[in-house]
């Protein structure tokens, strides 16, 4: 399926999930060292999460037959704040508000795109280009009939090839749950420039994976494939979502080829 973003397209299988029971809410007591939640011992489990399916009770107790307190639908978005001891039983919060316990495998962990502040660093490329970039948070997408949540981002490109100028721009993605639910650490981060050279009539895209439990960026591909260089950089390690979006410019970069670089001098 083809999921659009502005001028941005990526292509990614259906997100699918299957998920049965109920979901597990947690309390504010409930810190990054764990806590006491209604009695209940919570392990030290955090983090924004999202709800799969509608109908979901949120209960006084980690069970099944505790007191039904609320529900919630598919898409709703909550911060857990730990897990109960011993059972499969999340404690919950929405905006801000305690709520109770729900059965964890109903959620799905969301890694958070939004950036306090603009990043700005410098790279190079093959050819002998050198650039400066600006990363600018755009806004935060949900994606409409679809459980997944998307950051969207503005880049600004100052290079210099062999005393020559070049400006650009590209947008830049970062899906926020796993691109594939079989794969629930993986992120997929894109990067569009919308026109390279007036021979083309599409974008020319980088796509790299954001592996959050092995903290590291991987290249996928680049497309068109006349445009990849034979040698990109395959994986950086990285230390959070900022860290990975310089990572992933780097090893886009790293996958442009000198006939990209030729375009783009023309432009």
């Amino acid at each position: 399926m083809i999921f659009c973003f502005g001028k941005i397209q990526f292509l990614f299988f259906s997100f699918c999930l299957l998920v049965s029971g109920l979901s597990l809410p947690l309390t504010s007591h409930a810190a990054a060292e764990g806590g006491v939640f209604a009695g209940i011992e919570l392990l030290p489990v955090k983090g924004r999460y999202i709800v799969t399916k509608d109908n979901l009770n949120v209960r006084a107790r980690p069970r099944t037959n505790g007191k039904k307190i609320t529900k919630l639908n598919r898409g709703e978005k909550v911060q857990v704040i730990g897990k109960a001891k011993g059972g499969e039983w999340y404690a919950i919060q929405k905006e801000g508000k305690d709520l109770g316990f729900v059965y964890a495998p109903v959620l799905v962990r969301m890694i958070d795109g939004r950036l306090e502040k603009e990043i700005t660093g410098e790279v190079k490329g093959s050819s002998s280009v050198e650039c400066k970039y600006s990363i600018k948070f755009e806004s935060e997408t949900d994606i409409e009939n679809e459980v997944m949540s998307v950051a969207d981002y503005w880049v600004s490109f100052e290079c210099q090839k062999k005393g020559k100028r070049i400006d650009f721009s590209a947008l830049m993605f970062l899906t926020e749950m796993p691109y594939i639910a079989s794969k629930k650490n993986v992120y997929q981060i894109g990067l569009e420039i919308a026109e390279v050279g007036a021979d083309y009539d599409k974008a020319l895209s980088a796509t790299i994976m954001y592996h959050l439990k092995k903290k590291s960026v991987l290249f996928d591909s680049v497309s068109p494939p006349n445009f990849k260089t034979t040698s990109p950089v395959k994986a950086i390690s990285v230390e959070g979502v900022p860290s990975a979006l310089k990572a992933a410019i780097k090893i886009a970069f790293s996958g442009w080829n000198e006939k990209f670089w030729q375009e783009m001098v023309k432009n």
